[in-house]
């Protein structure tokens, strides 16, 4: 009841106050600009003269650097008593001792015996891609025959043998910790 018999003043007075608001912003005076007094620019480098090796002095000793830079006399040479003597790195072996290195090996096993299926189930999504990747492969082959190359089976045959390298380097990392397992356990 409310809404019939009020419904004509109510638009009108929210259409004057949406009028009112435009009229107010539209009547605002614009900001002052920002003035520049001067343009600062930069500093261009200056060019660093090149010291040129006076001619009459290079033949008694001085030299000329890669740099343009000049000096007499030949460089200091640093004697051979006065140079660091540094330690010579010792073989792997030597820094673990047998007890280290068995437990690691045990450890890596352990591990291992959870990363193989892992590794298998990974393989198994590998080779699913790639027959897929195969399957759209020959799908597009087969269309481009009967409609005259219509496709361009370009990029699918990169995707194909993206997807069997990635099955290839699979198989072949389980093949390797497998090898390793085996030499390993016997011990």
């Amino acid at each position: 009841m409310f809404l019939r018999k009020y419904w004509i003043p109510l638009s009108v007075f929210l259409v004057a106050i949406a009028g009112i608001g435009l009229c107010l912003l539209a009547t605002q005076p614009p900001k002052e600009p920002i003035k520049i007094y001067k343009a600062v620019e930069p500093e261009k480098p200056t060019q660093q003269p090149i010291p040129q090796a006076p001619v009459g002095d290079t033949s008694q000793g001085g030299h000329v650097h890669a740099d343009g830079t000049w000096h007499e006399g030949p460089h200091e040479q640093v004697a051979d008593a006065q140079a660091p003597q540094t330690e010579t790195p010792q073989p792997q072996e030597a820094l673990f001792s047998k007890e280290e290195d068995a437990r690691s090996t045990a450890n890596l096993l352990d591990h291992l015996e959870t990363y193989l299926p892992l590794a298998e189930e990974n393989r198994d999504i590998l080779k699913r891609t790639y027959e897929r990747q195969l399957k759209v492969l020959k799908h597009f082959e087969e269309m481009n025959t009967k409609r005259g190359n219509f496709w361009d089976t370009s990029g699918q045959k990169e995707r194909v043998a993206e997807a069997k390298a990635n099955l290839d380097a699979q198989e072949q990392d389980i093949a390797n910790l497998k090898k390793w397992r085996d030499e390993h356990a016997n011990k």
